[in-house]
């Protein structure tokens, strides 16, 4: 599981207390700090926004990567076995 936050204390802490809790539950969890997620300004906030993007398209490129992996073993065991 991965959770995003924004570039505040307040971001950081909600981050950290979910991961703790989710890590309690037996949940791997990675915290990913989102820079100028903002509204201070129109261009900050765009700049934030497009981070965001990246980070959360970054997330989902390794979770399909570990997909594939998987499946691949599942192929390999159900046609050897």
């Amino acid at each position: 599981m991965v959770l995003v936050h924004s570039q505040t204390p307040d971001g950081r802490f909600c981050a950290e207390w979910l991961q703790a809790y989710a890590e309690r539950k037996g949940l791997h969890v990675e915290i990913r700090q989102v820079n100028e997620l903002s509204d201070a300004d129109a261009e900050t906030f765009n700049r934030g926004l497009s981070r965001l993007v990246r980070v959360l398209a970054e997330a989902i490129r390794v979770t399909l990567a570990i997909i594939q992996r998987y499946l691949r073993l599942l192929t390999s065991a159900a046609t050897t076995g």
